[in-house]
């Protein structure tokens, strides 16, 4: 079916323009006869029974649910052999555009999320599992609400999976273990779409993501996912917390539902009020750069201050986690920066928390703001242990004095390899025959030590694709287990 031009008639709607285009469907913003504007989204005429199933689906979805934060439906019909539906026009951007010019800070994305949660509770109070969370079904209107979109995957207890054998349905990269699994999906799966929407949304990346999608389905097989503090230091603990009970693999040990999870994640607002977040919102909508800018300033300054009172009290392991949180607000803060050199000894905050490093940026933000750049000790350092460049530099020389005199052996042992093994004199005492004979059968093959070759550099992660009815890997048929061995 070709795409209607402007002015063609759909039913009763005057078709404007194009609004958006998939594989099943178009998206036009049309007129009605008042003059009013609706988003109409008619779906292909030569698609299978599935696709008309799924269609029919979302009409009744929609029907049933009554929520803000839910797309909401107006009108549904059939024009030709093409069913339509219709909704009101949300003015603007998908969370995956936001997302496109880079992470948000936590508050905004905890912000975001906080609404989508609501709104997927009151998909889960009329019975339905949502199935197809992802950055690109939520809406972010001008007022701040986030509209939740596309129910056509929706599923209630009356309806089937509409899934043909060995296919995903869905967006794999967001889809829970069971969902991959081909067991039956629960509200808590959408509770696991929304942490890894919220994990991506901080951290600039998914929590399983891999260089290959079936690198990525084994990943959240095994369920093993970072915690969010190790690559978005700025991340409280506590939210972190929460993000990993959502990513369990087993979906009784996560929050039941999307009300459950806005209730949770409301605890953790403590830079304004829980009722003042659709302004906080609105605010970022209308100003997205400098709405975050003032935050992550805010967040500095109160974080080097409770570095300072954690420092006085002599609790240094706070000290530190709190000013690693405020680099990730602002590496290049000066503040900060002398902080690590005074409160923390000179090293780097990301060196005593989890012997994690810092990301190349935030490290560069380090140097820039005068602060002092160490060599990442090992993860078993204590924290308390002083790390200065000065202090650390003189306890490698035992470790050379030790490479060195094993070098030296082994070029010995090497060096007289060929005389021990050459012809010896007539005359040569028993004595050096008996120690010829215990030494060569224990000199090894290769002695000197070879320096290890440079790993090559692996390449940068690339987002993977959203997949719908992707053909379902050998490995995660239902039939055979995943092999837990794939999981890197």
């Amino acid at each position: 079916m070709t795409t209607a031009p402007a002015g063609t008639r759909i039913g009763p709607y005057r078709v404007e323009r194009v609004i958006g285009a998939g594989g099943w469907s178009t998206v036009y913003e049309v007129v009605d006869a008042a003059g009013q504007r609706w988003a109409l989204k008619r779906l292909r005429d030569d698609l299978g029974p599935d696709a008309l199933a799924r269609f029919h689906r979302e009409v009744d979805s929609l029907r049933r649910i009554e929520h803000p934060g839910v797309v909401r439906l107006i009108d549904a019909g059939v024009d030709g052999a093409a069913p339509y539906l219709v909704t009101p026009v949300v003015a603007g951007p998908t969370l995956r555009s936001a997302l496109a010019v880079g992470p948000l800070v936590p508050e905004v994305a905890l912000a975001l999320i906080i609404a989508a949660a609501h709104a997927v509770g009151a998909i889960h109070a009329a019975g339905l599992v949502h199935r197809d969370l992802k950055p690109d079904n939520l809406v972010i209107d001008r007022d701040g609400a986030v509209i939740v979109i596309d129910l056509g995957l929706a599923l209630g207890p009356e309806h089937s999976r509409h899934t043909a054998e060995d296919t995903l349905t869905g967006s794999v990269p967001y889809m829970a273990p069971e969902q991959i699994d081909d067991r039956l999906p629960s509200p808590a799966s959408d509770v696991w779409a929304l942490a890894v929407v919220l994990f991506e949304a901080v951290a600039g990346r998914r929590p399983f993501q891999r260089r290959r999608g079936s690198e990525e389905v084994a990943a959240i097989l095994a369920g093993r996912a970072p915690r969010l503090a190790e690559l978005a230091p700025a991340a409280s603990d506590e939210l972190a917390a929460v993000v990993a009970r959502c990513l369990d693999a087993d979906p009784a040990r996560r929050p039941a539902t999307g009300a459950a999870l806005a209730a949770e994640l409301e605890r953790l607002v403590d830079w304004t009020s829980v009722a003042a977040l659709p302004a906080e919102r609105a605010r970022w909508i209308a100003a997205p750069a400098e709405v975050a800018a003032g935050i992550a300033a805010r967040r500095a300054v109160e974080l080097a201050a409770a570095a300072e009172a954690a420092h006085a009290a002599g609790d240094r392991f706070l000290a530190t986690r709190l000013v690693e949180r405020g680099l990730g607000y602002r590496p290049d803060d000066v503040g900060l920066g002398a902080l690590v050199e005074r409160v923390l000894g000179g090293r780097a905050p990301a060196q005593t928390i989890r012997g994690a490093a810092p990301a190349p940026a935030r490290a560069a933000g380090l140097v820039a703001s005068g602060a002092v750049a160490a060599v990442p000790a090992p993860a078993s350092a204590p924290a308390s242990a002083p790390v200065s460049g000065a202090a650390a530099r003189p306890r490698r020389w035992p470790w050379l004095i030790a490479g060195a005199v094993a070098v030296v052996i082994g070029v010995g042992v090497i060096a007289a390899r060929p005389w021990a093994r050459g012809p010896r004199a007539a005359a040569a005492p028993s004595a050096e025959r008996a120690v010829e004979h215990a030494v060569e059968p224990t000199v090894p093959a290769a002695v000197a030590p070879s320096a290890p070759a440079a790993a090559a550099p692996a390449p940068p992660l690339s987002p993977s694709a959203p997949t719908t009815g992707e053909t379902r890997p050998a490995h995660v048929r239902p039939s055979t287990p995943a092999p837990r061995s794939e999981a890197p």
